[in-house]
């Protein structure tokens, strides 16, 4: 009795045959070419049973890894769901003349990567979901077990730092044991750099300019993209030449893009640490005086160790008359607290906190006797002015907060 091409899968995955073969047994059942793209964005395996005459599939899989725009996209898998399919995928028909569908390969919760099906031979809604997602599951299993153990001792940078972002290392000996075969130096002057991809969608799938165009400003760096970021590891000591950072937030501003960069740290072990310092920058952005396309963790890291506190112990440390002053102008502006946040911030400067706020000089300068005269003290003095700069960075935060805004 002749066996069915998904019995022959099946058969195949029970036996322990070749990761290829098994994905070209998958591709027989789904009737076209298949694409195996890993968590970062590598071509694992790709299918040989059907020609394909498109230039995108070709490209990808000489190159052997997909875009990183593209990735970005797949990285925002939510935001481009196929809510015409019963089964969870992304449908994309921009790339090339082909329809592709992408389903996520997940063994025990856990992403492996992505199964790319393209209709070059067949229309993809002939397979039922079904079928797809059995597809998925082997292919996820194959991953997990036969795949990944044969590549263990020669895993790319790229994958080590996403492990590294996923926190899968149990301890740093786990760490220093997975990479000891490597050349990695974990001993060097680093820094991460955070971009926000939740906004991003790019059907680029031919040329990696995304890529290109982040390599320009970091060129000693590495990428990978997870949970809607795209993370560089680099060190921004050697690109402090030519306007770097006027070029930068220039292209940022275009791309419509926002980065936190971290502090500087020496051990690679420390990764997450240093990618959730990038990461807060960009969410405490919006509290400095200017919205810049990048920032700093050192510009916000006054508000983070504040944001580790409640709002009872916060009271108790700002400045009690000021506190009063915001809760009378609470359900208003905070005209008030941003005023004299302003001028202390920019050295009792009447011109730039005007400036800073689009207001005319006089109100500035009515509204600092004004809270002068309810405070009931000068804040000419160098300790009283920073208590009340520390109250405004503390209100800022209470406000936030309540507000819902970080």
């Amino acid at each position: 009795m002749k066996k069915s091409k998904l019995n022959l899968l099946t058969e195949a995955s029970f036996h322990g045959e070749e990761f290829t073969d098994i994905v070209n047994k998958a591709s027989l059942v789904l009737n076209n070419p298949l694409v195996i793209i890993s968590n970062s964005y590598n071509i694992i395996s790709y299918s040989t049973t059907f020609p394909v005459d498109d230039t995108a599939w070709v490209n990808a899989t000489k190159r052997g890894y997909i875009t990183l725009e593209f990735g970005a996209t797949l990285n925002n898998w939510n935001n481009h769901v196929d809510t015409s399919q019963t089964i969870d995928c992304v449908t994309v028909s921009t790339i090339s003349k082909y329809t592709r569908r992408f389903f996520k390969l997940i063994y025990k919760n856990k992403l492996m990567g992505y199964l790319n099906v393209t209709d070059v031979n067949n229309y993809l809604n002939k397979i039922d979901d079904e079928t797809y997602q059995l597809v998925a599951n082997i292919i996820a299993k194959e991953i997990a077990f036969t795949h990944t153990d044969n590549l263990n001792r020669t895993t790319s940078f790229e994958e080590i730092l996403l492990e590294l972002s996923n926190e899968n290392f149990i301890n740093k000996l786990h760490f220093l044991d997975r990479i000891s075969s490597s050349k990695i130096n974990i001993h060097k002057e680093y820094q991460i750099a955070c971009i926000d991809l939740k906004n991003f969608t790019s059907y680029n799938a031919r040329e990696d300019t995304f890529k290109n165009e982040i390599f320009s400003f970091f060129s000693n760096g590495s990428i990978i993209i997870n949970n809607q970021l795209l993370i560089i590891l680099c060190d921004l000591s050697k690109n402090k030449k030519n306007n770097f950072n006027i070029r930068l937030e220039t292209y940022l501003k275009k791309k419509n893009l926002v980065m936190g960069i971290s502090d500087t740290f020496h051990d690679l072990f420390e990764f997450k640490r240093f990618e959730i310092e990038a990461t807060k920058s960009i969410q405490l952005r919006s509290l400095l005086l200017k919205e810049e396309s990048f920032i700093f963790y050192n510009q916000v890291k006054h508000y983070d160790l504040i944001m580790k506190f409640d709002e009872n112990q916060l009271t108790y440390y700002c400045n009690q008359k000021l506190f009063q002053i915001y809760l009378e102008e609470s359900n208003e502006s905070n005209d008030y607290i941003k005023t004299l946040r302003t001028y202390l911030e920019t050295n009792n400067s009447v011109k730039e906190t005007a400036d800073l706020l689009f207001i005319h000089r006089n109100t500035v300068n009515y509204r600092m006797l004004k809270i002068k005269e309810l405070l009931g003290i000068d804040n000419s003095q160098a300790l009283l002015a920073n208590e009340l700069l520390f109250s405004c960075y503390i209100l800022q935060i209470i406000h936030a907060k309540r507000n819902h805004l970080i």
